[in-house]
């Protein structure tokens, strides 16, 4: 299954990172106060405050279960990708409307969990689900994993997928999981000729995308 990332080129230091990473055939799961979603570590704590059992279990069970949530909320890492290249209102939040890129990943999870075996760094995948409630503290998932699985309506348009690691930082990914790169139709000459010259020594396909003249849609080009 293709999944997309969209990026900015504004930072050189950032854009010759985000390079350097593609040709490392590697990807960054991002830590949870990066992210632009202020409801991230919001869970429903209402059954829990309406609980009205006995204070032992308060005090022996849902206390601590809530600060290993917290804690496990501090450390893990989460590569957020899309499911379509053709989002208009991703290329214009996250590619600097245009003047950014797209990567397209083919990510076998099975294989990356393999690279990355000697770190015991598990990496899961979960197509994001949006209700305008969070999830209850006690529906007690089977991973704390569950917990960020879910966001409101409101960013039903991200179409989101998302990568969950118990670490934030760099991961190994399978070579040859990149399978093309999207030019937005307002990249400048640098950015154009970075993938140009990167595309060709990894063998990606390239391409330029640009408006259509008869519709409210992206068209791509290929042009390595």
């Amino acid at each position: 299954m293709s999944l997309f990332k969209f990026k900015n080129a504004k930072s050189i230091n950032d854009f010759n990172r985000d390079i350097q990473t593609i040709l490392d055939d590697k990807i960054w799961f991002s830590g949870i106060e990066s992210l632009n979603e202020p409801f991230e570590k919001v869970y429903s704590t209402k059954s829990f405050d309406e609980y009205d059992g006995t204070e032992e279990i308060v005090t022996n069970f849902f206390i601590p279960l809530r600060e290993h949530i917290n804690e496990y909320f501090e450390k893990v890492g989460i590569l957020s990708l899309c499911g379509r290249n053709t989002n208009l209102v991703m290329w214009s939040h996250y590619a600097d409307n245009h003047k950014g890129y797209c990567i397209e990943y083919n990510l076998n999870l099975d294989e990356m969990n393999s690279l990355n075996f000697e770190t015991e760094d598990e990496v899961f995948l979960f197509e994001v689900e949006y209700d305008n409630s969070p999830i209850d503290f006690l529906s007690l998932p089977s991973n704390f994993q569950f917990y960020l699985r879910r966001k409101n309506k409101l960013w039903e348009y991200e179409n989101e997928f998302r990568f969950i690691s118990s670490k934030q930082r760099l991961h190994n990914i399978p070579k040859n999981s990149i399978k093309a790169i999207y030019l937005g139709a307002n990249v400048n000459n640098i950015v154009n000729n970075t993938f140009l010259n990167l595309c060709k020594e990894k063998n990606i396909k390239l391409y330029q995308t640009y408006l259509s003249n008869n519709s409210y849609e992206l068209k791509f080009k290929k042009i390595f």
